[in-house]
């Protein structure tokens, strides 16, 4: 999602292997922007991972898109500079994310890891079109949300720890991004997951106050939500998505396999990465 944003104890979560940048880019097969700190983000009370990284200012390209196909045919050709903007963005999301593993997730087990950002960003490229509004499910440090406002979507984030929605929030302001970000919990008041089994357990997502009073939109107003969630979360998603999105919305999901797809409906509609095509 950046990954959920949503908080829990830590008491049941599953067992994860530290992973690092490096271990990340071995196991690529291709070469790719890594744009971003995005991942899953279920952040505990208390986390300070930001502290002195934050570097100087980044010029932003106001004119994002060229509107021009790239040779695949699937999307805009993004315009060099903002190549390189979205490129610094990512390596600075890797710096700091080097930072939180090496301060909170070696010392207690967190939820927070990346995403394959360049994937993500190979999606946002080829689903772009003028006007569409974005939201990113468990925004963490903004790197994805931020992205996507860079490249032309209205971009809005929701997570729950307000230390990471500070840093979002000044990441944004850096990149001279519009991207939106709020603290509260990506499940809409009165939302509630019954699946068939009767197992209603949210997995790593944890539960607050509902982010979307304070973003100015419900769930239905957004034309394209991303999350990368946990094993056993992806179903739930679904299901908010079918109650409370808006008819015909996409879902994109980031999955461990390292695949991105785009749901619409709950049906694949196509996906970026281990083979796609």
């Amino acid at each position: 999602m950046e990954a959920s944003g949503n908080v829990t104890d830590g008491t049941s979560a599953p067992a994860l292997a530290c992973t690092d940048r490096e271990s990340h880019r071995a196991e690529e097969a291709e070469p790719r922007l890594r744009a971003g700190t995005a991942g899953h983000s279920h952040l505990m009370p208390g986390t300070k991972v930001l502290s002195g990284l934050v570097r100087a200012p980044f010029p932003r390209r106001s004119d994002g898109l060229t509107g021009e196909r790239v040779t695949n045919g699937r999307g805009p050709e993004i315009d060099p500079a903002l190549g390189v903007t979205l490129a610094q963005l990512g390596e600075e999301g890797w710096e700091i994310w080097a930072h939180f593993d090496r301060e909170v997730r070696r010392h207690r087990w967190h939820s927070f890891v990346p995403a394959e950002y360049g994937r993500v960003l190979l999606a946002l490229v080829d689903l772009w079109k003028p006007g569409l509004r974005f939201l990113e499910w468990g925004s963490a440090t903004g790197i994805i949300a931020i992205m996507a406002d860079l490249l032309g979507y209205e971009a809005h984030g929701i997570e729950l720890d307000e230390e990471l929605v500070a840093i979002s929030v000044e990441m944004a302001r850096r990149y001279r991004s519009a991207a939106r970000f709020t603290t509260g919990s990506f499940l809409p008041a009165g939302y509630a997951w019954r699946p068939a089994d009767g197992d209603g357990r949210l997995a790593t997502v944890g539960e607050g106050v509902s982010g979307y009073l304070k973003l100015g939109h419900p769930l239905e107003d957004f034309d394209l939500v991303y999350a990368y969630p946990w094993s056993g979360e992806e179903a739930m998603m679904h299901d908010l998505m079918r109650v409370q999105g808006a008819p015909g919305a996409g879902l994109v999901i980031q999955r461990d396999s390292g695949e991105v797809v785009l749901f619409r409906e709950g049906k694949v509609e196509r996906s970026w990465g281990t083979g796609a095509s």
